[in-house]
């Protein structure tokens, strides 16, 4: 008995000690000198075999706490760190900062000299990164700042030319809707250059050369290298080891050249890697002066890492200067009839993009009534591009009938869009719709309706860098994609609402067909709205007027169901400003 408790002493001080190593070699010892191990096969109905048992269980108990040790001096703790929001200084200090920026604007407008535009872009950058930072990039920004302030109507457009602000030397990324100018403006700017002997300017059409390289996703090629490859085959050179390292010498001993960027959102579709390609081009090229251009309802916006500027679309009189301009030449009368029939109606802020603005003195001019809508002006462009045009001169070019080439149109548009394509070989092209079920005819009327839409019609545009077709204008394939998506109701439109490539296809759609059940359907299959948030809201902005308010309302009730859009009600900490 006295040995019993003897054990029971031993466990009880190990437990209070918290299973110091000290004790197991005091246990050990003791065990030795008892000679328990004996003991316990004598008595294998006592207290001993037990004892030995809790023994064991210490020792592991010793052993996981040694690691747990060593694993701890090995960890480095998350860093806490608590910042004190003064929310008057915050206050003080953006209505200052908007108050120099809105100076600045006008005295930039009134072509006074006073603003050093380098300056001006370069604080105007810090401004909105600090407001992004606060607002955007601190993890539940919405748990502890509140903006109460909401921005008035307030018209900040410079009036000067962009090639000023890329004379800056400043990296730019060139914002716009489709058909806003983008890349007419960035080709303007670089054929200002070329005629420069002292200026260097590599140019790269992003989406005509993307389909040219291998891009795909090894680990092996870095982003950087992959834009590399893109420079050399634009200057018709072989991407090898070898010229990739006298190019990256180059650029770092070259630091007065501009590369120009055009069409970021189009390749973003075939290649995402390719904003960390730039960016990681930047870091290693900080002398190098860049320009992008890329839509702006894009979801990767926050991602590019420079000054956005958006080019605004016509104003009223712009609109009307330019039909002016347009028939100045041929007829003046025909012109100031378009003025008249869109005066205060919603088409003139429809057609205030270059692209549309273009389109419908075309269509005009060859006696399309005026459309009523953005789709509709490439639904006529189709139309008179298949045959229309050639009824009216009482003339026959093609074998197939109208309706028979509009159709092979949109099933090719679809299936270029469907794999995020802007363009592909006449013989894959022949492939696309011989091999969809729904366009019903043989191989040889396919090949005819595709070369027929290429010649004539000049529907489909031979683009002699990538030996490819395409539809030109990415707009133009956008618009007759929707048109699949209308027509064809076997179609799932769910899953392109959370995909940045489909948007423009998507509010095309939209303008034709209301789409109160996709939101319901999108949530259903994916229990949160938040991916679709973007193209939902743009879509709702090509819906009527009287349509739109009910829209928000319902997409931000189902905003409102998602788990990230919580706040904690517990958070006493709010900053408002």
């Amino acid at each position: 008995m006295p040995l019993a408790i003897e054990c029971n002493k031993i466990l009880k001080k190990i437990v209070s000690n918290s299973f110091s190593k000290q004790e197991i070699d005091a246990i050990e010892n003791f065990i030795s000198k008892e000679n328990i191990h004996k003991v316990s096969e004598q008595h294998k109905q006592s207290v001993f075999p037990e004892f030995l048992n809790a023994i064991k269980v210490i020792k592991k108990i010793i052993s996981q706490k040694q690691e747990l040790t060593v694993l701890s001096n090995e960890y480095i703790d998350e860093p806490q760190i608590s910042i004190i929001f003064q929310n008057d200084k915050i206050d003080r200090w953006i209505e200052s900062k908007c108050k120099a920026y809105k100076q600045n604007i006008y005295d930039i407008n009134k072509s006074k000299e006073c603003v050093d535009l380098a300056l001006f872009l370069t604080d105007t950058q810090k401004t909105l990164n600090a407001l992004d930072i606060l607002i955007n990039k601190v993890e539940d920004s919405k748990k502890f700042i509140t903006i109460t302030k909401k921005s008035k109507e307030y018209s900040d457009g410079l009036s000067i030319s962009p090639f000023e602000l890329f004379d800056s030397s400043y990296d730019i990324a060139v914002f716009g809707g489709a058909g806003a100018g983008k890349t007419t403006t960035l080709q303007m700017y670089v054929k200002k250059l070329l005629s420069d002997s002292n200026s260097k300017v590599i140019y790269i059409p992003l989406n005509r050369y993307m389909s040219k390289i291998n891009v795909s996703l090894d680990d092996k090629i870095g982003h950087y290298d992959i834009l590399l490859s893109l420079i050399l085959t634009a200057k018709d050179l072989e991407s090898n080891q070898d010229n990739i390292i006298s190019i990256k010498n180059y650029f770092s001993d070259e630091v007065k050249i501009k590369l120009v960027l055009d069409g970021l959102d189009e390749a973003y579709a075939k290649y995402p890697g390719i904003i960390d390609a730039i960016n990681e081009f930047k870091t290693k090229h900080p002398l190098i002066q860049i320009l992008i251009s890329s839509r702006d309802c894009v979801s990767y916006l926050s991602k590019v890492n420079f000054l956005g500027i958006t080019l605004l679309p016509f104003s009223e009189q712009q609109l009307y200067k330019f039909i002016t301009s347009w028939f100045k030449n041929n007829d003046v009368i025909l012109g100031e009839r378009i003025i008249e029939s869109i005066k205060g109606k919603e088409i003139a802020e429809i057609v205030k993009t270059p692209l549309l603005a273009t389109l419908l003195c075309d269509l005009a001019e060859k006696g399309i009534d005026i459309p009523r809508s953005e789709s509709e002006i490439f639904t006529k462009r189709l139309e008179l591009f298949c045959g229309v045009y050639d009824t009216y001169k009482a003339i026959r070019r093609t074998t197939l009938s109208q309706s028979i080439l509009q159709k092979a149109a949109i099933k090719i548009a679809y299936a270029l869009h469907s794999r995020n394509l802007r363009s592909g070989t006449k013989s894959d092209i022949i492939k696309f719709i011989a091999n969809d079920s729904s366009f019903n005819y043989d191989n040889e009327t396919c090949s005819t309706a595709v070369g027929e839409l290429i010649d004539p019609c000049n529907m489909l545009v031979h683009d002699a860098i990538s030996g490819t077709y395409s539809f030109g204008h990415l707009r133009y394939q956008e618009h007759l994609a929707s048109l699949e998506l209308l027509q064809n109701r076997s179609i799932e439109i769910v899953p392109y609402l959370k995909n940045d490539w489909w948007r423009g296809t998507l509010c095309l759609y939209a303008q034709n067909c209301e789409f109160f059940s996709l939101i319901e359907e999108f949530t259903l299959k994916y229990h949160n709205i938040q991916s679709a948030l973007i193209t939902l809201r743009e879509m709702t902005k090509y819906r009527p007027k009287k349509e739109q308010a009910n829209l928000l309302y319902l997409i931000g009730k189902y905003e409102g169901t998602d788990d990230s859009f919580y706040v904690d009600p517990d958070w006493e900490h709010t900053a408002h400003w």
